[in-house]
């Protein structure tokens, strides 16, 4: 788009100076197009990342199991890995951070980053309340809490740091 933008502003613009009215119409038509092309955008990167979050509830659902945080009282050690269904998604996750980083930049990138990670913790949210836990469970969800904190820091969305930090509170 900025090539666009610039062959514009050095070629094309200069040309229609002259014309009476002429220049006035082409900043207007081309402010029409650039606004209609950032609205497709937009519409694009929501529809993004409800297609990811729709895969991120999938895997949970798929992979997270009752017995997660809620481990029988076997006389077992606790499981202090995290969980496989975070494992996954932050496995999935990186894979879209990965092409995310690639496809966007700047202020694009960081807004789909920072809905991302907003997106992420409602669900997760919604996601544990389906649970219960017991003392061994609380300490497994902390350790996928503290993944996904991890995992949403490579954002460097302040807002979203914020809202892991205080789930792991």
């Amino acid at each position: 788009m900025n090539s666009s933008l610039q062959y514009f502003a050095n070629s094309i613009s200069r040309l229609l100076l002259p014309v009476d009215g002429a220049h006035a119409a082409a900043c207007e038509e081309m402010a029409t197009a650039m606004s209609s092309a950032e609205a497709a955008a937009y519409k694009g990167l929501q529809q993004c990342i409800e297609t990811v979050m729709a895969e991120v509830e999938r895997l949970l659902s798929a992979e997270q199991k009752a017995t997660d945080y809620k481990a029988p009282d076997d006389g077992m050690a606790p499981d202090h890995r995290p969980t496989t269904a975070c494992t996954r998604v932050v496995a999935y996750l990186s894979r879209v951070l990965e092409s995310a980083f690639t496809a966007l930049e700047g202020l694009n990138k960081q807004a789909f980053l920072s809905e991302l990670g907003n997106r992420l913790h409602k669900v997760l949210l919604t996601h544990w309340q389906k649970y219960t836990f017991n003392p061994s469970g609380g300490l497994r969800l902390k350790r996928d809490i503290t993944e996904y904190g991890e995992f949403v820091r490579s954002f460097n969305a302040p807002s979203v740091d914020e809202k892991f930090e205080l789930l792991g509170m």
